[in-house]
């Protein structure tokens, strides 16, 4: 079990890329969570189950993908410059958002979908 990051478990659980260490946040975690050294095109196809996981396991973090709560991602981007360095404190602001507005905590345990898989058989 590893703990990571709520930016990089809501860039898996809500498909926006909110990390602060951006697309590698997100090779990494899939890339635990599968076992796997994942490629480009295989992201897609992981997302789906890891994502399933953690909502599965954290059923608190599908707060972060309600409409209102995407919505208020989307403000928080429309009122940058949109340039890299304004969207990553957008990003930012509205993770702190959801841990403020939802409760969500900082950092999760995730375990591999391997062990997730024995625990339920």
């Amino acid at each position: 079990m590893r703990t990571f990051p709520l930016d990089e478990i809501l860039s898996v659980t809500s498909e926006r890329l909110v990390a602060d260490r951006h697309i590698s946040a997100v090779y990494e975690l899939l890339g635990y969570m599968t076992g796997e050294n994942l490629f480009t095109h295989q992201l897609g196809k992981a997302n789906g189950p890891c994502a399933a996981a953690l909502l599965n396991k954290y059923p608190e973090l599908a707060k972060a993908n309600e409409d209102a709560s995407i919505a208020q991602l989307q403000t928080l981007i429309n009122l940058t410059d949109k340039s890299r360095s304004s969207c990553a404190f957008a990003c930012k602001m509205w993770v702190k958002w959801t841990i403020e507005m939802y409760g969500l905590k900082t950092e999760y345990e995730v375990e591999p979908l391997s062990a997730i898989a024995k625990a339920t058989t």
